[in-house]
């Protein structure tokens, strides 16, 4: 498979150097799992979209610094091509930033959550099963740095897993929108620095309790696998 990697915010420079942009993550996490996919990135900021939907068999929407909710003159023409990927059924995954926009593009709604930020390793119950979730798990586990989250999904999505700081985790549309608040492409190393990077506008406590909590065991693999079923299916 050819994966388009489309970039909706940047890593901070100060940790570009030692860990790359989102494109070498996805890449290097979709080369951990074995599959093989080729994967190319479109700069969607800098107004840098595939000249035909089709260049790419599916599309993965990265994380941002921005909100979905951001007046920014490159954030509407995101939400739009969005709606274009849903109305040509496209295969897409949508991944924090990715996961909010898929959520707002088609009717749902994303806010700053009254419950704070979602830091560190944490565990999602599963809501709703669906065929393309093998291996069976009734919990799982990623790597989270957020603000935001969705408040409402679209009419048509399918929630799949939440908890109570986060009830919207992970939902689906058809069989072609998959969205994860969650970063599975995340390594521990780079979650971490992100986390204590925002020292200035995350408290001190919540940076402590969350590089704690990253010596849980993280579900990448098994939600790789899922990944993999959703895009090939």
């Amino acid at each position: 498979m050819k994966i388009g990697v489309l970039l909706t915010g940047a890593i901070p420079e100060a940790l570009r150097e030692a860990y790359g942009d989102y494109h070498a993550m996805f890449s290097a996490y979709f080369a951990t799992l074995g599959y093989g996919w080729s994967v190319v990135k479109y700069d969607l900021q800098a107004g840098d979209y595939p000249l035909d939907i089709n260049e790419c068999d599916a599309y993965v929407i990265s994380g941002a610094a921005e909100s979905v909710f951001d007046d920014h003159e490159w954030i509407h023409p995101i939400c739009d091509y969005v709606c274009q990927l849903h109305d040509a059924k496209k295969k897409t995954l949508g991944i924090c930033f990715g996961h909010q926009m898929m959520a707002v593009a088609l009717g749902g709604r994303c806010e700053r959550s009254a419950n704070g930020w979602g830091l560190g390793v944490r565990r999602m119950e599963i809501i709703e099963e669906a065929p393309w979730m093998s291996p069976q798990l009734s919990t799982y586990t990623l790597l989270y740095s957020h603000q935001d989250q969705v408040t409402r999904l679209p009419d048509e999505a399918t929630l799949h897993a939440g908890n109570n700081h986060c009830p919207v985790g992970m939902f689906s549309v058809g069989d072609h929108f998959l969205a994860l608040q969650g970063h599975p492409e995340f390594n521990i190393d780079y979650a971490r620095d992100l986390i204590q990077s925002r020292h200035d506008r995350i408290p001190k406590g919540l940076i402590l309790e969350a590089v704690e909590s990253m010596t849980q065991k993280i579900d990448k693999q098994e939600i790789g696998r899922w990944i993999e079923r959703f895009l090939n299916a």
